[in-house]
């Protein structure tokens, strides 16, 4: 009897060894194996239970040798080499510069090229050569003095003088670094967005697509050169952010957006957004980048809006002073001290008054937290404060009669006008809302949309309107189409239609692109269209108070104080 029970237990004994992994059988059910042998799902399927070897078999790579690799490495740089040799073969034999027609197509990635955006200025279109044909020093100079007349004005990035020197270096035909020939280009860039087609035409030879593309192709491939990514100084940063500030007029507005940011970065990187007293920099210095700061600021704020979204930028994120109100001309490299704040016009006072209401008022109007947003009245009360506090710093100063400072003068009311109404107009729609609003702000956006128009279309200050065309009046024009759709006829009502009629005109001749606003404001747009045309068949206008007039210039230079006492009788 106890020879019978001796082999059972020493089978016991060896199937309940255990094993490190599990079965097979359980391995490929992915069930759970308890690692006997044999376990317990095999005996409960009646499976045989077979374990894998302790040793895991070594994993078998598929990667081609080595000599094969540069045998195919070998093959793709006798390509190349042959794609190189025809596209030299081909530019050499037309002995010619770039037509129109054949502004290239691709370029090498830098922080400016995004995908679906990237250009090639060396697809058989060397450097050496765009330097030949458009770097020339006649070129240069008549768009540097374009640049001046046309730009500087209204946009005072650059220190004139500084600028002069790199500019006098670039008409002696002297080479210069990849920063200084990019700020030569956004220079250059700026001076061509700024002309009208016949003047492009005149001056570069060229149509005005082209010679804008062109420019900007060679701008963007010089980024590249000059590290942009890894800037040293805040001249590549100047550079760039007159380029994108010129960009949006008649640009793609999305790209704007998405550069802007990188110069944000690189702004930050290079501690722009903090005072340069606080970093212990010269006068000169710390002035310059004050201006520099603030035009990023504007820019963040325009590029933002024209996608409807929040700028990037916020209070608390940066001490950067404002700059002070003198001219570029009395800031030199060696001053020891800044010089007083001068009480008239100088060519950074725009740029001031605009940093002043996008500082104290638009981020005031859109809090970080919804919590944090004021009352209308109180919204409406701090335009109030700043206006008025604008008027008596700075616009008190200005001589009315002087083109340049009508349109700064007109360009900051109209921006304080748009913060007052924007204080008026319910952010989402009230119970009731197909009810017209309040009249006083429909009044005050029907003069803002006739002041904007005149600033783009007014011959006396033609030579910057290609920057009041990029300034679109999106919500106060929706604001209008809505009352529109909402209010009976009336010849108030048909004097707005007009007005709105005008602008929509004139915003399709100068269109932007790829902003947030195109598609629903066109259904706004078709929609308001369609409630006038249903009110017009069923009642026609009343004729007892004549339209006013809405002819191309409804306000003449001579009625420059119109202006400032329309916006302060609207509450400004």
């Amino acid at each position: 009897m106890a020879r019978s029970n001796a082999p059972r237990k020493e089978a016991e004994t060896t199937e309940t060894i255990s094993n490190k992994r599990s079965c097979r059988r359980c391995n490929e059910k992915k069930v759970k194996c308890n690692r006997r042998s044999p376990c317990n799902h095999c005996i409960k399927v009646k499976e045989t239970c077979i374990f894998p070897d302790e040793k895991r078999a070594p994993r078998q790579l598929n990667r081609p040798p080595v000599s094969e690799l540069l045998a195919r490495l070998k093959e793709l740089e006798a390509e190349v080499d042959e794609l190189r040799s025809k596209e030299s073969d081909a530019l050499s034999s037309t002995k010619s510069s770039p037509k129109p027609h054949e502004v290239p197509e691709k370029l090498e990635f830098n922080a400016f090229s995004l995908p679906g955006q990237s250009y090639n200025i060396n697809n058989g279109w060397s450097s050496s050569e765009f330097r030949h044909q458009y770097l020339q020093p006649e070129h240069i100079e008549k768009l540097w003095t374009l640049h001046k007349e046309n730009v500087a004005p209204l946009i005072a990035i650059l220190h004139i003088p500084s600028t002069q020197n790199i500019i006098n270096d670039a008409l002696k035909g002297v080479e210069l670094d990849a920063v200084h020939e990019a700020l030569v280009l956004a220079i250059c860039f700026s001076a061509i967005v700024s002309m009208t087609p016949t003047q492009c035409q005149t001056i570069t030879g060229q149509d005005h697509d082209t010679a804008r593309r062109i420019h900007e192709i060679a701008f963007e491939r010089t980024l590249g050169s000059a590290d942009f990514l890894k800037p040293k100084n805040i001249l590549i940063i100047q550079a760039a952010v007159l380029f994108l500030l010129c960009s949006r007029a008649g640009g793609n507005t999305r790209l704007v957006w998405a550069r802007a940011a990188v110069i944000i970065r690189l702004a930050q990187s290079l501690q722009i957004h903090k005072d340069g007293e606080e970093l212990n920099l010269s006068p000169f210095e710390t002035e310059i980048r004050r201006r520099l700061w603030w035009y990023i600021c504007i820019l963040d704020m325009l590029s933002s809006e024209d996608q409807a979204m929040d700028t990037q930028i916020r209070p608390g994120m940066f001490n950067t002073k404002y700059p002070s109100n003198v001219n570029g001309d009395d800031l030199y490299p060696d001053m020891l001290a800044v010089p007083l704040a001068k009480e008239m016009f100088t060519d950074i006072t725009h740029c001031i008054m605009s940093s002043k209401v996008l500082n104290e008022i638009y981020w005031s109007q859109k809090p970080p937290n919804e919590s944090l947003r004021t009352s209308s009245l109180d919204q409406a009360d701090a335009v109030t404060s700043v206006g008025k506090s604008l008027h008596d710093e700075y616009l008190s100063y200005y001589d009315l009669d002087v083109p340049l400072q009508w349109i700064s003068a007109t360009i900051i009311r109209l921006q304080l006008s748009r913060a007052w109404l924007l204080s008026q107009i319910p952010s989402e729609p009230l119970p009731g809302s197909n009810e017209p609003q309040n009249d006083t702000a429909f009044e005050t956006a029907v003069e803002s949309i006739n002041f904007s128009y005149l600033l783009q279309t007014n011959v006396v200050t033609a030579q910057w309107s290609w920057l009041c065309k990029s300034y679109k009046q999106w919500q106060i024009m929706a604001y209008l189409l809505a009352e529109l759709s909402n209010r009976p006829l009336s010849a108030e009502t048909d004097h707005a239609w007009e007005v709105v009629t005008k602008m929509l005109l004139q915003w399709q001749q100068n269109a932007q692109h790829h902003t947030a606003f195109e598609k629903p404001f066109t259904e706004l747009v078709e929609r308001a269209a369609a409630v006038r045309a249903a009110k017009l068949a069923v009642q026609p206008i009343p004729q007892d108070e004549p339209a006013q007039d809405s002819g191309d210039d409804p306000f003449g230079i001579s009625e420059l104080e119109l202006s400032i006492d329309w916006l302060r009788e609207a509450g400004i």
